[in-house]
This record gives structure tokens, sequence and C-alpha cells, in this order.
């Protein structure tokens, strides 16, 4: 059974890295998150912006999700 492109991109990895770049899809999942509030919590700074490699090649880092997340559930 082969994989469709990109299939594995939306899938988060088994053990996270606090240095590893994951796809919106991903910080979705991560942080439980539909796209509008996702997106929204971004704008209003409760969640970090991503880091722009590209015009189509955005990431976030895994210990910046993992720090905000921290940080929204201890106030």
């Amino acid at each position: 059974m082969s994989k469709k492109r990109g299939e594995a991109l939306t899938e988060l990895p088994a053990v996270l890295n606090a240095e590893m770049r994951l796809t919106a899809v991903q910080s979705m999942r991560l942080t439980g998150r539909g796209r509008t509030k996702f997106y929204a919590d971004v704008a209003a700074g409760v969640l970090p912006a991503p880091e722009r490699h590209g015009p189509r090649f955005v990431r976030w880092r895994a210990g910046d999700l993992v720090a905000a997340l921290n940080s929204a559930s201890a106030r």
C-alpha cells in the first residue's frame, strides 16, 4: 500500500524533539485546536508565530508550541 504525497506530514511523530519543525496540521493536532482557533491564537500571540523558510514552507518549532501550551495552562 503506497502513501499519498504529503501524508506523513499530517501525523505527529511518536517522539517530539524540541527542535522539530511541525507543519500547520501537525501543530493543530499537538495543540488540540481547529484551524480557525489555531490561527486566531497565533495572531493574538497566545501561540508562537511560524518560521518562514520560503513562501510555501512554513513550520512551527515543537518546543515553542509546548512552551506556549505550558505557560497557558499555568495561568
